[in-house]
C-alpha cells in the first residue's frame, strides 16, 4: 500500500502563512516582497527597539532572506550583517587566537574570584540569529518545499 506524498503549498499560501508569523509580541518582523520574505529583529517598533538595544545578539543591520521558487517548491536562503560592531570582522583585523598558560597568573585570579562579593545581577536578554531564521524555515518545512542551501 503507498500513500503519495501531499503536495506542497502554493506560493500565496506560503506568503500568507510567513506573514502570519507577525504579531505584538514577537521580536521579529517579517516582510514579502516578491519571491522574498524577510526576517528583521524590530528595532523600529517603539516598543521593541529599547528591549533589543538593551539585549545581546540583536544587530539593527542583520536580515534574513529567503528567495523563493514556485516553480520547485524550493527556496534559498542568506543571512546579511554589516556594521563596525559586528564581531565577524575581528578575524579581518588580525586577531590571535594563541594563549600562554601561566600559573602564577591563574593563581592570583582564583584568589580574587573568591575574595570578590557576590551580588544579583539583572538577567540578561539574549537574542539569537535563530530566532529570525527559525520561524521561516519552520512554515517552508511544513509547506512541503525544499531547502537547496545558501545562495549567494
Amino acid at each position: 500500500m503507498t500513500t503519495t506524498p501531499p503536495q506542497p503549498w502554493t506560493l500565496d499560501e506560503v506568503r500568507a502563512a510567513i506573514g502570519a508569523l507577525n504579531g505584538p509580541r514577537t521580536s521579529v518582523v517579517f516582510t514579502i516582497d516578491g519571491d522574498e520574505a524577510t526576517g528583521r529583529w524590530k528595532f523600529d517598533d517603539a516598543e521593541w527597539a529599547p528591549r533589543l538595544e538593551a539585549a545581546h545578539g540583536a544587530s539593527r543591520n542583520f536580515s534574513y532572506v529567503v528567495r523563493l521558487s514556485a516553480e520547485k517548491s524550493s527556496f534559498r536562503w542568506f543571512e546579511q550583517d554589516s556594521g563596525l560592531n559586528n564581531g565577524r570582522f575581528r578575524l579581518y583585523r588580525g586577531y590571535s587566537r594563541g594563549f600562554s598558560i601561566n600559573l602564577f597568573t591563574i593563581i592570583v585570579a582564583l584568589v580574587r574570584r573568591m575574595a570578590r562579593s557576590t551580588e544579583a545581577a539583572d538577567a540578561v536578554v539574549v537574542y539569537s540569529r535563530d530566532q529570525v531564521s527559525a520561524p521561516i524555515l519552520d512554515v517552508l518545512s511544513r509547506a512541503g518545499w525544499k531547502n537547496r542551501g545558501v545562495t549567494i
